[in-house]
C-alpha cells in the first residue's frame, strides 16, 4: 500500500517537474526574445534620429 502511494507521489512530482522545466524554458526565450527586439530597436532609433537630420556638414 505504500509502494503504490510512493509511486503515485513521484509520479506527480516528476510531472510537476517536467511543467516547471517548460515554463522556465518558456520564460527564458521569452526574455531573450524581448531582449533581442529592444537591441533591434534602439539601434534603428539611434540610425534614424531626428537630430542626425540637422548635424553640421563642414564640407560644405
Amino acid at each position: 500500500m505504500i509502494s503504490v502511494m510512493l509511486r503515485k507521489s513521484v509520479t506527480v512530482f516528476q510531472g510537476l517537474a517536467y511543467l516547471l522545466t517548460d515554463v522556465i524554458s518558456l520564460m527564458v526565450s521569452t526574455i531573450r526574445y524581448s531582449r533581442l527586439r529592444t537591441r533591434q530597436s534602439a539601434a534603428v532609433f539611434s540610425r534614424y534620429s531626428p537630430a542626425s537630420s540637422v548635424v553640421v556638414r563642414h564640407d560644405r
